[in-house]
């Protein structure tokens, strides 16, 4: 999907989309068929990073999205963080939206995409 959307760019990112270490993760079905997904990783004592986000195209506007992320959310608290961090792209709009729905605001860039021109990342706070 993100080829499909950033073509040559996204052979940059590729190397922050293994998925390693990516220790927390889940899916959401639609009965028996894989609709999303969403991942978390630790990024330091008290942060998370949210990792590959996605909601096939039809089932998108359904609310899966934000049930993926208040899933993740509450499993972040409870290995007790206190905020969750993401990176997302510019053509992402729908992301985005999702996102900013979701209580996140954007943030200047961290770790490995500090330099990169077509990250725009998010982050959000809990108490």
């Amino acid at each position: 999907y993100l080829a499909t959307l950033y073509g040559e760019i996204q052979t940059d990112y590729n190397q922050y989309n293994t998925l390693k270490p990516i220790p927390y993760a889940i899916v959401a079905y639609d009965g028996e068929v894989a609709v999303g997904c969403g991942a978390m990783k630790n990024f330091d004592a008290t942060t998370m990073e949210l990792k590959r986000m996605y909601v096939k195209e039809k089932h998108r506007g359904k609310g899966i999205g934000k049930a993926l992320i208040k899933e993740l959310e509450k499993w972040c608290k409870e290995l007790n963080h206190t905020r969750c961090i993401l990176e997302t792209g510019p053509w992402q709009k729908e992301a985005i939206a999702l996102y900013k729905k979701s209580g996140y605001m954007e943030i200047p860039k961290f770790g490995p995409y500090v330099n990169m021109d077509f990250s725009i990342c998010f982050e959000h706070k809990f108490a």
